[in-house]
């Protein structure tokens, strides 16, 4: 049989989502319980995002990004959102599988932090102007 329409949504995908819908910012009214609206609205969302985008489909982050959205906007602008930052803003490794733009934006991050305490600014102007 031969399947038209969207494709599936993905287990591996659906139960990461699940275990990632009530550690979403817990301590807010919105999403502290799993009968909150903003905790259906976030499954809705995520779930959506699945369907539309297989290849990437749902990894950890992608929650937390959606969930401040859903605080300031209706679920159509938080998947509209998501799509934006995630195929649109980013590089399409950000947020693969393997997070493998995410991880480098962290060596960055801590590579500049090192640098910039081992070299402060002053040394820096020293070193260029003798």
């Amino acid at each position: 049989m031969v399947r038209i329409g969207p494709p599936h949504y993905c287990a591996n995908h659906q139960k990461q989502v699940t275990l990632d819908l009530l550690r979403t910012m817990p301590n807010n009214v919105h999403f502290m319980s799993a009968t909150c609206k903003g905790v259906t609205q976030l499954q809705s969302v995520l779930r959506a995002y699945c369907l539309h985008n297989g290849s990437i489909g749902y990894c950890q982050g992608m929650n937390f990004i959606a969930a401040t959205c859903l605080l300031f906007v209706g679920p159509e602008d938080t998947f509209w959102f998501l799509i934006a930052v995630t195929e649109r803003y980013f590089d399409r490794s950000y947020f693969d599988q393997s997070l493998t733009g995410a991880q480098a934006d962290q060596v960055k991050a801590v590579y500049h932090t090192w640098f910039h305490s081992t070299f402060p600014t002053n040394s820096m102007k020293q070193l260029s102007h003798p």
